[in-house]
């Protein structure tokens, strides 16, 4: 799926560190709850949850996503979670 200039992609297992280290990283960690692999493995295969990579027009990963609520009776979705790992390019706006 491809949104502007982001294309979204399910995150696969081999996408858990470089999500994880977006996480830990000096400019994100205040900011990002640390989640331990396990958890973002749970999200993965939750059936109400998506946890999606964001690649640019070249598919360089530049992100990731969380979105909640995808089987919520109110059609209610909530972003838990965005993550850029470039600042200032515009792709969080």
């Amino acid at each position: 799926m491809q949104f502007g200039r982001i294309k979204f992609r399910p995150t696969a297992d081999g996408d858990l560190d470089f999500v994880m280290s977006l996480e830990r990283a000096p400019e994100n960690s205040p900011f990002i709850r640390q989640w331990s692999r396990q958890q973002h493995e749970s999200a993965i295969s939750d059936g109400n949850m998506a946890h999606l990579i964001l690649e640019d027009a070249n598919e360089n990963i530049i992100g990731y996503i969380i979105l909640v609520g995808l089987e919520s009776p109110d059609q209610s979705i909530e972003l838990k979670r965005i993550v850029i790992k470039e600042k200032n390019r515009g792709f969080g706006k």
